[in-house]
Order: C-alpha cells, then sequence, then structure tokens
C-alpha cells in the first residue's frame, strides 16, 4: 500500500529472534541487546504477522507515555496503516484510539510502565517489554511492571513473553 514501505530484511541474530517468536517450544524471550539494533523492528514485524496469522491480545509497554504514544504512531503504527495483510484484520468502525487497536481477533494495547493501570483489566497472549531496565521496581506500590504483564498472560495458552533492554 505505501510505495516507500520496504521489506525487512532480517540479520542473522534477527533471524534468530523470529525463529525464537515462532517457536511454540519458547514462551520467554528476554533480550539484553546494545541500542539501534532493530528491536523495535523486530515487535513491529512479529506483531504485524501475528494480527495476520495468529491473532490474540497483544501488550506492548513502553517506559512512559510519551514514549507510549510515539511507539503507537511512529512505530506499529505504520504496520497498522500500510501492510495490506494487517490492514485486513483491523475491524473498520470499531473504537479505535492511539493506545487500543481491535482486529480481528484481539486488541492491541500500547501502554506505559509508569501507570499500574496499563496492567489491569486485560488478559493477553503476547507481552512485549520494551527497555525494561528503565521501568520502575514498583509501580504506584502495585508491583513490578514485567512480573503484572506476566501474570496477564498466565491464563493464555501459547503464551509469549518478549523482554527487552539495554543495559
Amino acid at each position: 500500500q505505501n510505495p516507500d514501505a520496504q521489506i525487512f530484511p532480517p540479520n542473522p541474530f534477527q533471524r534468530a529472534w523470529l525463529l525464537a517468536f515462532e517457536s511454540p517450544l519458547i514462551e520467554k524471550l528476554v533480550f539484553l541487546k546494545s541500542a539501534r539494533v532493530g528491536y523495535a523492528v523486530f515487535i513491529n514485524t512479529t506483531t504485524g504477522w501475528l494480527i495476520a496469522n495468529d491473532p490474540g491480545n497483544v501488550l506492548v509497554v513502553q517506559n512512559t507515555e510519551s514514549d507510549a504514544e510515539k511507539f503507537s504512531t511512529g512505530e506499529v503504527g505504520k504496520v497498522l496503516s500500510h501492510c495490506a495483510p494487517v490492514m485486513d484484520r483491523v475491524i473498520k468502525g470499531a473504537k479505535q484510539s492511539l493506545l487500543e487497536k481491535t482486529f480481528l481477533g484481539g486488541k492491541l494495547l500500547v501502554g506505559y510502565a509508569t501507570s499500574p493501570s496499563t496492567f489491569r483489566m486485560v488478559t493477553i497472549r503476547y507481552f512485549y517489554g520494551d527497555e525494561i531496565s528503565g521501568w520502575p521496581d514498583n509501580i504506584e506500590n502495585e508491583g513490578d511492571g514485567v512480573d503484572l504483564g506476566i501474570v496477564r498472560t498466565e491464563t493464555e495458552d501459547n503464551r509469549v513473553i518478549v523482554l527487552g533492554s539495554t543495559p
């Protein structure tokens, strides 16, 4: 749909990430990575793939509200608005917001680690935590954000938990 869109040609290490994500034997992926290695592209690519191929509720958590808004519009927003197989699954006419998108078979929620409400009233199959080393240790006395996110996946079969951070 977008003439400026590019196919994501993964590097060998990124291909390994994608294979691990697809494996039914791997439930949790943890990346201690350097900056600018394509982790956001990995999140976008896998989110687009699962919306089109294996839908379920998705929670992507960024550090701050501002980071979540930037990610929603500047990163994953591109996948939702320019990738035809994903666009076909987004429910037209459904209430869509900056941080919540509804598609056939699930919802994409983009939240932020400084708000405990990000982790409330949701059941998640796919949980992505970005830059988790910058998350608060105890979000407003409600607990660790990573733990709160993982709890939201506990009732899902074939859940996938992806955590990444630069040191």
